[in-house]
């Protein structure tokens, strides 16, 4: 249900954002970003400048890459020439997730052999996927949860030109100190609080989150092992603007009225 309401809340921003009453110069793709990785959820133009906003209903994943055992190791998936599986590959390889599996994990269920999925001593994808989720689930924490850098989550979005973000429940920040837009200087001319770096000090948490992940559809039973890069917001982590305000009791409803009195439309 998490996921769903984190696509309909990009789908109602998307919606909201696209109307001429909002502003001009806020314009998205033809379509929802959706679980496309290589381009930003929406685009803001001031001038002749763009950049992209990722958007997020509340803090969450940012993205993943599987991770596969074959020939008695554990091996990233293939990255496909992808940008950013190619920067989560060498993130992932920065914090050891080979090792720390390879020392802990010596066996899975789920293995490769050419590339295809095996499940050996097991006929059955649904016990051998509760087999790896329960064997998973005794490992200590530190395997499961590896901690690195905020800025991080930061370095893995301006990859594609994505600068700002915009979580549902917290407001519009900075993907690090870079303001393509040069918005934080045209607040400063109207007297307003600068846009929050999201990285800033004790303000967010960066995780690898290592997982067991079911991936069943429409009675086709499926799963893999990923890791995927995850950040969380202390509680007073808050900014005083939102391009993508949720309305009181929502998860993913828009509140349009907050959106178009967001003092943050005076600059763009």
């Amino acid at each position: 249900m998490a996921t769903q309401e984190g696509f309909l809340y990009e789908i109602n921003a998307w919606n909201s954002l696209k109307k001429p009453i909002i502003h001009k110069n806020v314009s998205v793709p033809p379509e929802p970003a959706g679980a496309s990785s290589d381009r930003p959820d929406i685009t803001i133009k001031v001038g002749n400048k763009t950049a992209g906003v990722e958007l997020k209903n509340k803090p969450t994943a940012a993205g993943s890459l599987v991770l596969q055992f074959y020939n008695g190791k554990w091996h990233f998936g293939p990255t496909e020439g992808n940008p950013e599986k190619k920067f989560l590959e060498a993130l992932g390889t920065k914090a050891n997730v080979l090792k720390i599996l390879n020392y802990n994990w010596k066996t899975p269920i789920l293995q490769y052999d050419s590339g295809k999925k095996i499940y050996p001593g097991f006929k059955s994808i649904t016990k051998a996927y509760k087999t790896d989720l329960a064997n998973f689930a005794k490992f200590p924490m530190n395997v499961r949860y590896i901690d690195v850098p905020t800025k991080v989550i930061s370095d893995y979005y301006n990859k594609k030109n994505t600068y700002y973000l915009n979580v549902g429940n917290r407001g519009f920040f900075l993907f690090g100190q870079t303001d393509p837009l040069g918005l934080n200087l045209k607040l400063a001319k109207e007297r307003l609080p600068a846009i929050p770096n999201f990285a800033s000090p004790n303000s967010a948490t960066t995780k690898i989150r290592i997982r067991v992940q079911d991936k069943s559809r429409q009675g086709r039973d499926d799963y893999q092992i990923t890791f995927s890069l995850e950040f969380g917001m202390t509680t007073k982590q808050k900014s005083p603007y939102n391009i993508a305000p949720i309305k009181a009791g929502s998860k993913s409803t828009i509140d349009v009225n907050a959106l178009k009195a967001d003092s943050i439309m005076r600059v763009l």
